[in-house]
């Protein structure tokens, strides 16, 4: 029996699907990369409803359900698939022990055959050369090969039978290695067509959740564009009704210290025109220079100037609360006095006593105008207040 009798087809461990296999795990971390981009672009986008009606929302919810769905599997097909590789991995080491065995124990015959010549070596070559790619043969390989060696040498009948039993077992157990072998390769090749479907879809509804992530991002850009845009406006908005505001009360100011001028409060003209000007400026300025409201200095700057203002405001209001209780005072005396002097006359006229002649060059030196002339018409004024008081005498003529 020749030894190439007992060589079955031998499968390498080097499986032409195993990188595929292994590449289709970076599918995983693809999918769940896009799945998480999903998701955060979902849950930070203002304007994309949440409601089960949504449109986004609710596409973007479904094709991560599928792909959750393609990942397990896909993660199914690859478990099955490393499972029938490690079958194969197994099947394939005990085709090389078997093969290995079987090489040794062809040397070991050939070198022990007596009778060596070129044939021989040259066969002792070959096999050589086929051990070196083989691991080495077991112990009881090598155990058998020499009791074999003996069987075969052996006149015994029983011997031989032995001998040919353990070929025909050997046989067996190459044909079985061989069947397995291409049952497994069958078995890998079917796996393989269904991790390449699972890997398929996965790639589809990857491409579908990209198609949505874009969507999203479209969304989230227009979202944020019209959220600045209403930002502006609204800023816009507080601008020109702080400007108005500033502007309104400037005029104010400078309407309020004129008027006060005009009812003789004295020196509040001046700086009620210098507060209301800078007022009306800056407010006439705010309409003009964008954005100066987000800045906290230029807020607090209207803030002290407000403040300033109403300062000027309040000192104005005071300057004419006392210019008209002084002005009040002065008349009250001015008329008391009147009437004072008025009485001291009739009292003269009553009595015949002459007080009033006393006084009267220091009254008529206080009564004059600004070239020292008698002043008609503070006598006349004067003379309507004592009318005024009933307290006029009848007989009374200008001295």
């Amino acid at each position: 029996m020749k030894p190439s009798s007992l060589l079955p087809v031998f499968h390498s461990t080097q499986n032409p699907h195993a990188h595929r296999v292994l590449s289709t795990s970076h599918k995983f971390s693809v999918c769940f990369v896009w799945a998480l981009a999903g998701l955060s672009l979902l849950s930070g986008c203002d304007n994309i409803s949440h409601e089960p009606n949504s449109g986004t929302a609710k596409e973007v919810t479904s094709i991560l359900g599928e792909v959750q769905q393609k990942v397990d599997a896909m993660k199914t097909a690859q478990d099955a698939m490393i499972d029938t590789q490690k079958q194969q991995v197994t099947n394939d080491q005990k085709t090389m022990q078997l093969v290995s065995d079987s090489v040794y124990g062809a040397q070991y015959t050939n070198q022990q055959n007596p009778q060596q010549n070129e044939h021989t070596a040259l066969v002792d070559k070959n096999l050589s050369s086929a051990a070196k790619s083989l691991p080495p043969a077991s112990a009881e390989g090598q155990r058998q090969a020499i009791e074999n060696l003996q069987l075969a040498l052996s006149k015994s009948e029983s011997d031989r039978a032995i001998l040919e039993a353990r070929f025909n077992q050997l046989n067996t157990e190459a044909e079985q290695l061989r069947g397995q072998a291409a049952a497994l390769k069958e078995q890998v090749d079917q796996r393989q067509s269904k991790l390449d479907d699972a890997s398929h879809q996965l790639d589809d509804k990857v491409g579908k959740l990209k198609d949505a992530d874009a969507t999203i991002r479209i969304k989230a850009a227009e979202s944020e564009e019209a959220r600045r845009q209403a930002q502006q406006e609204a800023a816009q908005h507080t601008r020109l009704r702080a400007a108005t505001v500033f502007m309104v009360l400037g005029g104010l100011f400078i309407a309020g210290a004129v008027i006060a001028t005009f009812l003789h409060v004295p020196g509040v003209l001046w700086p009620g025109i210098a507060a209301g000007a800078g007022m009306f400026g800056l407010g006439w300025a705010i309409t003009y220079v964008e954005d100066l409201l987000q800045n906290p200095w230029f807020r607090y700057g209207l803030g002290g100037v407000a403040l300033g203002s109403l300062g000027i405001g309040g000192w104005i209001l005071y300057r004419a609360y006392a210019t008209r209780r002084k002005s009040a005072l002065d008349a009250k005396i001015s008329t008391n006095m009147i009437g004072a002097v008025q009485d001291v006359r009739n009292d003269d006229t009553k009595t015949g006593t002459k007080v009033f002649a006393a006084i009267k060059p220091y009254l008529e030196e206080w009564h004059v105008d600004a070239n020292g002339n008698p002043d008609h018409n503070l006598m006349d004024e004067i003379e309507k207040r004592l009318v005024a008081m009933n307290l006029k005498n009848p007989s009374f003529t200008h001295a």
